[in-house]
């Protein structure tokens, strides 16, 4: 399965341009330790597509903070994964990526056959307009392409392009977010939140956030039960 079996995102949309490593070192201005991330672990960056409103039809969104005229898919190949240690460096290379190109993107990390996926709301600094503030940055754990279970399927339902809000480029973004937001959630609690509750997306991220809270609060309980005498 590839991304574009996945999304099901028109041929016209297509850019599948290489993306230099170098020049993410150059101007996100890296420190050698997140230079290291990217040449240790990354294969290959791939702009896969640019959605804009001349190919797909959608409405650009502006106001005061955002400014959503199309959304891009970069794909992130990976070259080596260690659990653990492997994740926390994936987020410092997404957070990365999504703070230099200034788009909405659905940014794809792959491994062999697995894929993760992180979106981000973007919105202008407030007091540097040449830079970017992510807003509510989420990510899904690893989808095994060969293993899927019915809600990682309804997750990859959720996200073609049919299913999702065109009415402008920031409802159809928040739509992406969103769905990914039920999906986790729906993992966590081991069943479709999306069909079982009626419950906002909002509502949803509050539960699922008071859920990962004292699931971190146990952990940190059990590190310390393992320290004492």
């Amino acid at each position: 399965m590839k991304i574009k079996e996945i999304l099901d995102v028109p041929e016209k949309c297509f850019v599948g341009t290489p993306m230099s490593k170098k020049d993410f070192y150059d101007h996100a201005q890296l420190k050698t330790r997140d230079i290291k991330i990217f040449t240790d672990i990354i294969d290959k960056i791939t702009w896969v597509y640019a959605l804009q409103e001349e190919n797909i039809r959608i409405t650009p969104y502006k106001d005061n903070l955002r400014d959503y005229t199309e959304v891009h898919v970069y794909n992130v190949s990976l070259k080596t994964y260690k659990e653990g240690k492997t994740d926390k460096s994936i987020d410092r290379i997404a957070d990365i990526i999504l703070r230099t190109i200034p788009y909405p993107m659905i940014l794809v990390f792959q491994y062999q056959n697995e894929i993760k996926l992180h979106v981000s709301h973007i919105k202008e600094h407030l007091s540097d307009s040449t830079k970017i503030t992510l807003e509510g940055s989420i990510s899904t754990d690893w989808i095994d392409l060969d293993n899927l279970d019915e809600i990682d399927k309804k997750l990859f339902d959720s996200l073609k392009l049919e299913n999702l809000n065109f009415s402008h480029f920031y409802k159809f973004y928040s739509d992406i977010v969103d769905n990914i937001n039920i999906y986790n959630a729906s993992k966590l609690v081991g069943r479709d939140l999306s069909v079982r509750m009626k419950l906002s997306p909002d509502e949803i991220k509050t539960i699922q956030d008071e859920i990962a809270n004292k699931n971190r609060e146990i952990e940190l309980k059990r590190n310390q039960i393992r320290k004492e005498t």
